[in-house]
């Protein structure tokens, strides 16, 4: 967590970050942390779902991410 604010500043424009064990999604920019995790940069949203797992969903189509 504390590296975010470095990547922002080489140029990222977001940072993802899932949590291995609880799939609890985390969008960092540069306007700070957006819940839901609505990214402008991928076109997509990342929502935590029950499982653990996060469910990706873009326009036109959505998909379902589980940790194994």
């Amino acid at each position: 967590m504390a590296k975010i604010p470095w990547y922002l500043a080489q140029g990222c424009g977001e940072v993802l970050i899932i949590d291995r064990d609880t799939s609890a999604v985390e969008l960092h920019g540069h306007i700070g942390r957006t819940n839901p995790a609505n990214s402008e940069v991928l076109g997509c949203t990342f929502t935590t779902i029950d499982g653990p797992a996060f469910e990706v969903t873009w326009n036109g189509g959505s998909t379902v991410m589980r940790h194994r």
